[in-house]
């Protein structure tokens, strides 16, 4: 019996994630100039291309925002805000047929 007989073809599950917006603040303010206007175009253009794909798409800016001391990164508690959101939305992807 030939492996190819018994794969099933399938399309592996894809959940496409647009980070949150970043502020323009603290120490990286200059390096990230723009930054912030262009961070929060960013969640019309990947629901477009999960759409385009064909693939789940999940706005991470809805549950996590960035520090507003530094504008980037995520405080500890966001962390936990992002896999509490998350845990339903992959149950649901991974159990869909």
């Amino acid at each position: 019996m030939k492996f190819q007989s018994l794969a099933q073809p399938r399309s592996p599950k894809v959940l496409l994630m647009c980070p949150p917006a970043i502020y323009e603040v603290g120490s990286l303010a200059n390096m990230f100039a723009g930054g912030e206007v262009k961070s929060l175009a960013l969640t019309q253009h990947y629901a477009q291309c999960a759409a385009d794909l064909g693939c789940a798409f999940f706005d991470v800016g809805s549950v996590v925002t960035s520090c507003e001391n530094e504008g980037i990164h995520w405080q500890v508690e966001q962390h936990r805000l992002l896999a509490e959101a998350l845990t339903g939305q992959v149950q649901s992807i991974l159990s869909s047929a």
